[in-house]
């Protein structure tokens, strides 16, 4: 039984007691309990605004007869009959033949057994109750009530009290009483405090009040005896009821927190499985920007190469037309009658050939210095791709060791995330890059293949040029032989024409297969400029994967601390509710709100021994609002000389 039941119940109670006595004479009287006598005792208690006591009486009733009663008393009166009553120290007869009968006698030296106080404040200002009258603005009551320590008897123990007040709908308004019972009755509000017995009461009303006044506040005290029958064996069968479903709950609350630790591990093993891939894409993102940064430098030499290729083709063009030219005049050259005028007319020819071979030779190792630069530099890009895609390859092993725990797979599909969706994006960047491999891998081919031809061609014009050197020399040493050394001139040309062809054809093809590798390079380009993009963003969900699962795991740590904590209570519980002893809880329930079992003793003294019952009734004063007191009537005024005159006409 809770509190605000007992609140109810005794709300019940004083509403069905008969706080006030009656006087009808032929009320049937009520059996007293055993041992007691019939008398009833009602006592009266005046209090001022502020709680104090002003007075106190007793209206005392028993069945008519010879009545012998014991009280302080300074005055006694008959309430319901003519009878004469008598009083001598302490002692009160009378004899009367009514049924019942009513006396009131006004006690001396009263204890109230409450201390009941009663302040105010308005707008923050301690008040005056005789003050309070008439006034406005923000009210504030303080009503407490504690024990009397000077009164007798178990009175605070035992009796139930109800304190009503009356706040008028006229001057009040936004009333606040967190601890009463508020009901209209008509325009005014009702406030109802309900007090165990053994309880007191420290609470506060609050109001805004415009020209306050208040009714007197009333409160009843009885006597709290509730012999309230339990069925026991019924709520017995109900904590039964109680222990299987604890049972239930304890299994149920270990068996979660079993499943949450083990939900805890996994979720560990995910949370660093995705720290790993994490990393992994982390090198794979660093991996692809060094990729770009050394195909751009790449690209960079291409381009410096392909601007200093028509300088190659054009020496080597050259070079084959000036032999072209040369063997052409050498074959229709006559040894015998024009051998000093040839020599004469080859001179400068041969001159600017050798000039043009130097050219030649200096723009292939110019160009052979490039090449094995951009070799260099694409060997590099190629091994920073190979370990991209080994990066690649880890990562998607990383993605395949999550997605094989079932448990892990099927939480992360929950959270929204797609590892299949990472492992496809990692496939795909693997497929480029090792595009990009075969690009470069082919473009390299070609390109040491020019290299190759270039070579062998420079090689061929040195020979054929020591060949020309070695005619010239033999030609003017030997004039006598000069015949046949022109004719090892011719062929000494003819060889060096062959090999200016080759050099020509050689550096046609070196600069067609830059020109092709530089034009592939914007693919290149575009294809890892997709795959940075594609890593950035995959980092970027690696991160939210990464967070999601630490989120996870704070979120089942504190499952799994819950659980256990659930299934500790669980278990307490279900050990607990087995040991209730049913009818001892209720009895000390209703013992701790139902005061004593036992008829009352006399409140007014001692030798009356235990009575019939003894209620309390006790008011305080009215705050009045004071009555505005009458302006005067302003004086006549003295008539004139005139109106005198004229009123002896009578006008």
């Amino acid at each position: 039984m809770s509190k605000r039941f007992a609140s109810a119940l005794l709300a019940l109670v004083f509403a069905l007691a008969a706080v006030t006595p009656a006087f009808a004479a032929d009320d049937a009287a009520a059996a007293p309990p055993d041992g007691a006598s019939a008398k009833e005792e009602v006592i009266y208690f005046n209090l001022d605004a502020s709680g104090k006591v002003l007075g106190a009486y007793a209206v005392n009733s028993f069945p008519g007869g010879e009545i012998t009663d014991y009280g302080d008393y300074s005055e006694l009166r008959v309430l319901n009959t003519e009878d004469e009553i008598g009083y001598s120290d302490g002692v009160v007869t009378l004899s009367s033949a009514a049924d019942k009968v009513y006396y009131q006698g006004t006690l001396e030296n009263a204890e109230l057994p409450w201390d009941i106080s009663l302040s105010y404040k308005l707008d923050g200002e301690d008040i005056d109750p005789e003050q309070l009258g008439g006034a406005s603005g923000a009210l504030e009551i303080r009503f407490t009530v504690t024990e009397n320590p000077r009164s007798a008897g178990s009175f605070y123990s035992d009796y139930a009290l109800q304190a009503n007040f009356t706040l008028p709908g006229g001057c009040c308004s936004d009333i606040s009483a967190p601890d009463a019972t508020l009901a209209s009755v008509g325009a005014d509000k009702q406030l109802t405090f309900t007090l165990l017995p053994g309880e007191g009461i420290d609470t506060r009303i609050t109001a805004e009040v415009e020209g306050f006044h208040m009714p007197a506040v009333s409160i009843n005290g009885i006597h709290l005896n509730l012999n309230v029958d339990v069925d026991a064996e019924g709520i017995k069968g109900q904590v039964s009821e109680l222990v299987g479903a604890a049972a239930q709950l304890s299994n149920g609350a270990a068996a979660l927190a079993s499943g949450s630790g083990a939900l805890l591990d996994g979720t560990a093993g995910l949370r660093d499985g995705a720290e790993s891939l994490t990393s992994g894409i982390e090198s794979l993102d660093s991996g692809v920007g060094e990729l770009q940064s050394g195909l751009a430098a790449m690209q960079a030499g291409l381009s410096e190469l392909s601007a200093k290729s028509p300088e190659l083709t054009g020496g080597a063009a050259r070079l084959a037309a000036g032999l072209n030219e040369l063997s052409a005049e050498l074959a229709a050259f006559d040894v015998n009658a024009e051998i000093a005028s040839m020599l004469a007319a080859v001179a400068p020819q041969i001159e600017a050939l050798t000039g043009a071979g130097a050219e030649a030779r200096s723009a292939a190792e110019t160009l052979k210095g490039g090449v094995s630069g951009l070799v260099g530099e694409a060997m590099s890009a190629y091994m920073q791709i190979s370990a991209a895609v080994e990066a690649n390859t880890a990562a998607e092993g990383v993605i395949d060791a999550v997605l094989a725990d079932e448990d892990i797979a099927a939480a992360l599909a929950e959270k929204g995330y797609n590892l299949g969706s990472v492992k496809a994006a990692l496939q795909g960047s693997s497929a480029v890059m090792n595009g990009v491999v075969t690009t470069v891998s082919g473009a390299l081919g070609s390109f040491s293949g020019s290299i190759s031809a270039l070579e062998t061609a420079l090689n061929n014009l040195d020979t054929a040029a020591g060949g020309l050197t070695t005619a010239i020399s033999g030609l003017q040493a030997q004039a006598g032989a000069i015949g046949a050394k022109v004719e090892r001139l011719k062929s000494g040309v003819a060889a060096l024409t062959a090999g200016a062809a080759e050099l020509s054809g050689g550096a046609g093809a070196y600069a067609s297969g830059v020109t092709q590798l530089l034009g592939g390079f914007g693919s290149v380009m575009s294809g890892v400029g997709a795959l940075a993009e594609g890593t950035g963003e995959l980092l970027a969900g690696a991160g939210e994967l990464n967070s999601g699962t630490s989120e996870l795991y704070g979120a089942v740590a504190a499952l799994c601390e819950g659980a256990e904590s659930m299934a500790a209570g669980a278990g307490e519980l279900h050990s607990s509710a087995g040991s209730v002893d049913v009818q001892a809880q209720v009895d000390e329930l209703l013992g701790e709100i139902g005061g004593s079992m036992d008829a009352p003793e006399s409140f007014v003294s001692a030798e009356n021994g235990v009575i019939s019952s003894v209620q309390f009734v006790i008011q305080s004063e009215a705050v009045e609002a004071s009555e505005a007191e009458p302006e005067p009537e302003p004086p006549a005024e003295e008539p004139t000389l005139w109106q005198r005159f004229l009123a002896l006409f009578g006008l």
